[in-house]
């Protein structure tokens, strides 16, 4: 009797799609609206408001979700209170390893900008200087 209690009590709670929720993460993420797509509303604002508290949130949820989407795990992530639509869940782990490859060439390239800005201003400063 307690499964058939549990199994309507699934069809009551909404059903989310994990490949819009990586796209959001990657993209809007930084804005929370990740977690206002999951129905977090209030850490969704919050997020909004320290954007991405100051991009360390938005690392770690973008990370969440990656790891979440890749492993082609059924428990929600973030918050709870959903269940993911199981024709998206093999998709949306193609779409993470696509998604963490663009992250982490997003991130080299950063820190490869990074070193030429010094270098940049280092030249700057000594023809400054003479």
């Amino acid at each position: 009797m307690n499964r058939v209690n549990n199994s309507n009590s699934n069809n009551r709670r909404p059903v989310k799609d994990k490949m819009i929720l990586l796209i959001l993460s990657y993209v809007l993420g930084i804005f929370g609206i990740d977690r206002m797509y999951l129905g977090c509303w209030g850490t969704g604002l919050l997020k909004l408001f320290t954007i991405g508290g100051l991009g360390i949130w938005y690392t770690i949820d973008l990370l969440f979700v990656l790891v979440n989407a890749f492993t082609c795990d059924t428990a929600p992530v973030l918050c709870s209170g959903y269940v993911w639509s199981k024709s998206t869940i093999e998709y949306a782990s193609v779409l993470s390893k696509i998604i963490l490859v663009l992250f982490l060439i997003k991130m080299v390239l950063g820190f490869v900008n990074l070193g030429n800005n010094k270098v940049v201003i280092k030249e700057s400063y000594r023809d400054n200087r003479h």
